[in-house]
């Protein structure tokens, strides 16, 4: 049966070496193949800084023109916190393939635009922190369950655009995502994966720091009926 992706995992790699393989395909005549690399990096130390469970807190108001991102944004009369992922979805949630809902976003009250099941556009999270040590050698991977697109934030300083305008295209509250995710919804499978460094981490400070993410719908809420948001952080 022809799927759009498959998973493969692979044991006992060394650490700092190169790996080549090939992929290979075949419709049950044609036969395709896909020379490729990859290389295991030395071994390394990482911390859990938060989990996919992690609590957020958000808001559905418009904030082209507010500086929401910052470490110091008052953001007490957002909803929340409350944990991830967080989505409008109208799947079973029993189904195993798609990362589990424990907080249910609020919808765009349907006389607002006269279709019903219609919501906003855009979502915006906040969530603290706590980092301590020297930031020498730091990276910070993110991992991430996102429909559709989004921008993250670290103390207010753009980190990465998944699915969205590329930079330093301004993305606004009315914009929506360019693509979806990878299977077309959000599986346990495809998540959406980012590592920073080096100078994209020259605004990580000791003690508390804030992560901040605007989620963008594809189609604005029209036409696409769900968003979803979980993510996860590995130092």
């Amino acid at each position: 049966r022809p799927v759009r992706k498959h998973v493969a995992t692979i044991n006992a790699l060394n650490p700092g070496i190169e790996y080549y393989f090939q992929v290979s395909s075949s419709d049950g005549t044609t036969l395709s193949t896909l020379a490729c690399s990859f290389a295991t990096t030395n071994s390394i130390a990482g911390t859990l800084v938060f989990g996919m469970t992690n609590a957020w807190k958000f808001t559905t108001n418009n904030l082209d023109d507010v500086n929401w991102k910052t470490l110091n944004y008052n953001d007490s009369d957002w909803f929340g916190p409350s944990n991830g992922c967080l989505a409008i979805e109208n799947r079973n949630l029993g189904e195993s393939l798609y990362p589990p809902i424990n907080t249910y976003l609020p919808p765009l009250p349907a006389m607002t635009v006269g279709i019903l099941g219609t919501f906003f556009s855009t979502y915006y999270f906040r969530t603290p922190f706590l980092f301590s040590g020297s930031t020498a050698g730091v990276s910070l991977t993110f991992s991430n369950y996102i429909d559709d697109g989004a921008i993250f934030y670290l103390n207010g300083a753009e980190l990465a655009r998944i699915r969205v305008a590329a930079a330093p295209t301004p993305v606004y509250f009315t914009n929506n995502a360019t693509g979806k995710p990878c299977s077309g919804d959000p599986v346990i499978t495809c998540p959406d994966l980012f590592t920073i460094s080096g100078s994209l981490l020259n605004n990580l400070v000791q003690g508390t720091n804030v992560v901040a993410v605007e989620v963008h719908n594809i189609s604005g809420g029209v036409t696409s009926q769900d968003i979803l948001f979980g993510s996860a952080l590995l130092a």
